[in-house]
């Protein structure tokens, strides 16, 4: 029965396809105390409803996932296109990059959205 529907939890796939990013040292989803393992990736996911019905099940969930790409190395175009695409197999939309350098580390802020379908565990355009 369909009212033991529950919101499905991106967390776990985000990390797993970041994993799967060889030349990622490190996958925290809090910034490290010591940066000694470069490139690494903090990521943050937000959800909210994006659906529910009358019974207050959330058929839907809206996503917002945040990655940030930290090297002490510059020219990371190449490794922010392959977090885009990890990202983007998930079927993740509105995907955006954006340089935030900071004091001795490069940084690359990725963002992107999508809702989720906690019925068929589908991505779909915002």
């Amino acid at each position: 029965m369909v009212s033991n529907l529950s919101v499905y939890d991106i967390r776990p796939d985000v990390v797993s396809k970041l994993q799967e990013i060889t030349e990622i040292q490190a996958v925290r989803a809090a910034f490290p105390e010591e940066w000694n393992k470069l490139p690494c990736v903090v990521y943050t996911c937000e959800s909210k409803p994006a659906q529910k019905n009358k019974s207050s099940i959330e058929y839907l969930t809206n996503w917002k996932i945040q990655i940030e790409l930290f090297s002490n190395k510059s020219g990371m175009a190449d490794l922010a296109k392959e977090v885009q695409k990890s990202v983007s197999e998930l079927g993740f939309f509105d995907i955006q990059v954006k340089d935030a350098n900071i004091r001795g580390l490069q940084r690359k802020l990725i963002n992107a959205s999508g809702v989720v379908d906690n019925r068929t565990l589908l991505v779909t355009k915002n």
